[in-house]
């Protein structure tokens, strides 16, 4: 975890839109996205996120399995995002919690994906 911790300092100080900036974002991006997908594959997801304690909106987890793949790709595009600014730029993110760059995005992605993933079903509910 020292590892991760100089690094988002360096990222800090290189500030957003930087080389440094712009790569850690697509590492973590690529976290995210890879852990859920290998959830996903694995049949892993639903359980995982009931895990976290994070619900879906269907009470048919995973209804619309068609488009878990693209929602997962949002959601890890999201996370990487809003984890940059959040908690690496603002320095609010801390390996004395227990938690390594990796393991925090996708926590989050996993959150993402569920919003976005309700979202989806509350919109498709309506347009029936």
């Amino acid at each position: 975890m020292a590892a991760d911790q100089q690094l988002a300092e360096r990222v800090r100080r290189a500030g957003r839109g930087s080389a440094e900036y712009r790569w850690l974002e697509m590492v973590l991006r690529d976290a995210g996205t890879g852990a859920l997908t290998k959830m996903n594959a694995e049949g892993r997801l639903v359980e995982e996120l009931a895990r976290r304690r994070i619900e879906l909106h269907s009470s048919t987890p995973l209804a619309y399995p068609e488009y878990v793949p693209v929602i997962i790709v949002v959601a890890g595009r999201v996370a990487a995002q809003t984890f940059m600014l959040r908690q690496i730029l603002d320095g609010t993110w801390s390996p004395s919690a227990g938690t390594t760059l990796e393991s925090g995005v996708v926590s989050l992605c996993c959150r993402i994906f569920a919003e976005h993933y309700n979202r989806f079903c509350r919109d498709d509910d309506v347009s029936e």
